[in-house]
């Protein structure tokens, strides 16, 4: 049988006249002059989507930018009945979607290499630029989001605590570890915060929290020194800024997309980053080494800082993930052994200072 029908050849928008009809395994396009066009019926496929309300129907050829149109029922049947792949797709979804795969495997990776490599980089280079006024204020607030997520007030005593006689003892500790004017100036200011965490950590800015349940871990003044000297060499280092910038970096990245870039959130994802994992293997082992020179050329011996370690690695041994600072690598029993021979004159904390330091949060 034959039908009326409308053929595009895919150049011009202009339809044609045409009759169709089947001969073998072929559609038959006959146009005006003679001329005949043979889609195969295995390649012609409906031209609209299943959930268009379409009349009629209207035809495509797989590879080609041809059309035909039929607007007889009858017709409509009978090419539904010659063409059985008639709704079956062509794979041009996937060819849609190969791309799109291919370019957003790509910018993943991008993303990726920027995070992990170029963004701890340039972090380094902007902590160094900013002005030393800028890190301390900064560092300032860090202090207190940390002690209000984390510390814990003590009847009309605030979770910071400042006991004014004990507090210049403690002073007088981190003055025995105090880097010296070859190192150049480094402001440090330290806190105490009512709060049973054996962790100490160290802020932009040369701040650095102590937390009392360190105080009541450390058996001595030297092993309190030798915490405070590691995290002096994290700041020397500038790597409390450095993590600062990082994270600070990713939440806004995220914050573009999930419209939240306030300040409050970016304050407390660093200061919650800095209480745990934030230093990579490398950070530790610096800050250990610049920590046991600082002890070595105070007077002070570096071994109470391994007997820390050892005690701290014996009594915790896999719950170390539990305590914040400590749980960064290298473990603790690695970071004792590191540790080598004291100095030739040794000075330790007055034990009187240091009982009076523990008594700091009425303990």
């Amino acid at each position: 049988m034959r039908f009326a029908a409308t053929y595009r050849d895919g150049v011009s928008a202009q339809g044609r006249p045409a009759v169709l009809f089947a001969e073998g395994r072929d559609l038959v396009i006959e146009l005006e002059g003679g001329r005949r066009v043979r889609w195969p019926a295995a390649e012609v496929r409906d031209a609209d989507p299943p959930e268009a309300a379409r009349p009629g129907l209207r035809l495509r050829r797989l590879g080609s930018d041809e059309r035909l149109s039929v607007a007889d029922d009858e017709a409509t049947a009978a090419i539904r009945a010659a063409c059985p792949d008639l709704a079956r797709g062509d794979g041009s979804g996937r060819a849609l979607w190969r791309p799109i795969l291919l370019w957003g495997s790509a910018a993943v990776t991008v993303v990726s290499l920027f995070f992990w490599l170029v963004l701890p980089a340039l972090a380094g280079l902007i902590a160094e630029a900013i002005p030393g006024d800028v890190e301390h204020r900064f560092g300032a607030r860090l202090v207190t989001g940390i002690a209000d997520a984390v510390g814990r007030p003590s009847g009309k005593s605030p979770a910071i605590c400042g006991d004014s006689d004990n507090y210049y003892r403690l002073q007088m500790v981190l003055d025995r570890v105090r880097p010296t004017a070859a190192d150049g100036a480094v402001p440090l200011r330290i806190w105490v915060v009512r709060s049973p965490l054996v962790n100490a950590v160290a802020l932009p800015g040369g701040h650095i929290v102590v937390f009392s349940g360190l105080l009541g871990f450390v058996q001595s003044g030297d092993e309190l020194a030798g915490v405070l000297a590691h995290e002096i060499g994290h700041v020397m280092m500038r790597h409390p800024t450095r993590i600062a910038i990082e994270r600070a970096t990713v939440s806004a990245f995220f914050g573009l997309f999930f419209g939240d870039i306030a300040g409050g959130t970016v304050l407390g994802g660093v200061g919650s980053l800095l209480l745990g994992n934030a230093y990579s293997r490398d950070m530790e082992r610096a800050a250990d080494e610049l920590g046991v020179d600082i002890l070595r050329r105070n007077g002070l011996d570096p071994r109470a800082l391994a007997r820390f370690f050892e005690r701290l690695s014996a009594e915790y041994k896999d719950q170390e993930l539990l305590l914040g600072f400590f749980s960064t690598h290298p473990p603790s029993a690695e970071r004792a052994a590191a540790i080598d021979s004291p100095p030739t004159e040794i000075r330790p904390i007055d034990p009187e200072h240091w009982r009076s330091v523990r008594r700091m949060c009425g303990k």
